[in-house]
């Protein structure tokens, strides 16, 4: 665990994503870090930013290392992992 998130997996997703915690939202790493957009990751980032225009959501990206993170806004009440499988429309568990 990070000292300011966590650790997931994602359903048929080959490797753990990092999860942060920021101040009113959440980030998930969608392309890996240091990845330089493979086209398996580049498809990830399309599919989860068609959902959240779908949503009607305004996120920021964040890029870092050659990867990309989505910043989404997280409701005060909602609980992270929740609002991350709703919102990106994922199966996502907890390392």
């Amino acid at each position: 665990m990070k000292e300011n998130g966590w650790y997931v997996s994602v359903e048929d997703w080959s490797r753990n994503r990092l999860v942060e915690f920021r101040k009113g939202a959440i980030a998930m790493e969608i392309a890996r870090i240091s990845c330089s957009h493979c086209s398996t990751c580049s498809k990830r980032m399309e599919t989860v930013s068609r959902r959240v225009h779908d949503a009607g959501l305004k996120v920021d990206w964040e890029r870092r290392d050659g990867g990309c993170l989505i910043v989404i806004p997280l409701p005060k009440t909602a609980d992270p992992i929740e609002h991350l499988r709703k919102v990106l429309g994922l199966r996502i568990t907890r390392c």
